[in-house]
């Protein structure tokens, strides 16, 4: 085919009713989905110097894992992890998700839906939509790109349109601009249930990634004001790594769960450690959730830490460590 059959071709499969633009001379770059959830990106002369035709990337959608249960069968996480994780988010704690690009973490955050109780009503915002929410009260927002005429729809301007709809909880596919302030609001004026993914390189990296991004978005905020909005809006650390095993294939695996403080040391948040992967393994890492968090997984989601996680101190002890 020639450069303007595959070109119309690929228009064709842009999901539309996301919003997005078609790929032309003026715009040479388009990113979409396919219909069975896979993504794709487009990107064509003049940004492409060395052909004179479209280049297309496909990221395959392999949705083998719908539940935390199933993601605990395919080894992903340890089955005591597994429940903790299922009841931070029945408990309705704000949770980020964590780990380079294609380490599983929109198909984690999507596994996460199976813990939601189903008269819960959850707004999602995204830019290209994945996320697939098990209750019938869902409402997918995705951004729109500008055009000629039409303005811009951000997902920062979608967060605020999804504080106006009464959400028991507010899912981001992936945060990386302004707004992750917005969602940090959000989290600390009342909103619970808060989840997003971020790309960062392990538990401590990410709050890190998080104070960067709300820095871009509020450049004249102090450095201290921005940990302290953190430490007190986000509960838990999720973080996923693409591992590669020794006959050569990929696996994802969680490598860490961590409790956010809710407060600083100096000028550091405090991180408090639950999981940590050592030996080629996730284990629990001795260390118990502070208190109000304990209680509140005890009285929302039944989950009586103390009991069910016994600790052998003498051999682990305790560790806290600070992001800064």
């Amino acid at each position: 085919a020639d450069a303007g059959d595959l070109r119309r071709f690929f228009n064709r499969k842009l999901d539309r009713a996301g919003g997005h633009r078609g790929l032309t001379t003026k715009t040479p770059w388009a990113d979409g989905r396919l219909e069975d959830g896979s993504r794709f990106h487009g990107i064509m002369p003049p940004l492409v110097a060395n052909r004179a035709n479209l280049v297309v990337t496909i990221r395959r959608f392999r949705p083998v894992a719908r539940t935390l249960s199933e993601m605990v069968a395919l080894g992903t996480m340890p089955e005591e992890a597994g429940r903790f994780i299922e009841a931070a988010v029945r408990a309705r704690l704000n949770i980020v998700v964590s780990g380079g690009t294609a380490s599983g973490k929109t198909t984690f955050l999507n596994a996460c839906g199976s813990a939601l109780e189903p008269d819960e009503r959850v707004v999602t915002i995204e830019d290209t939509p994945e996320l697939q929410v098990p209750v019938e009260n869902w409402v997918q927002l995705v951004t729109r790109e500008a055009s000629e005429g039409v303005e811009a729809v951000t997902m920062a301007d979608l967060v605020r349109h999804a504080l106006r709809m009464k959400p028991d909880r507010i899912w981001l596919g992936e945060a990386r601009g302004p707004e992750m302030a917005a969602i940090l609001t959000a989290a600390n004026t009342g909103h619970e249930g808060v989840m997003f993914t971020v790309h960062a390189d392990d538990v401590w990296a990410t709050l890190t990634r998080i104070e960067t991004l709300v820095q871009e978005g509020k450049p004249g905020l102090p450095l201290r004001a921005i940990r302290l909005n953190v430490a007190t809006a986000l509960h838990l650390v999720v973080h996923l790594s693409r591992l590669r095993l020794p006959d050569g294939s990929e696996t994802r695996r969680v490598t860490g769960v961590g409790e956010v403080r809710s407060r600083l040391e100096g000028e550091e948040i405090v991180v408090e450690p639950l999981w940590e992967w050592e030996d080629e393994t996730l284990g629990w890492t001795g260390n118990f959730p502070s208190e109000p968090l304990r209680n509140r997984l005890q009285q929302r989601a039944g989950l009586d830490f103390r009991s069910e996680f016994r600790s052998p101190m003498s051999d682990l002890g305790r560790r806290t460590h600070s992001g800064g």
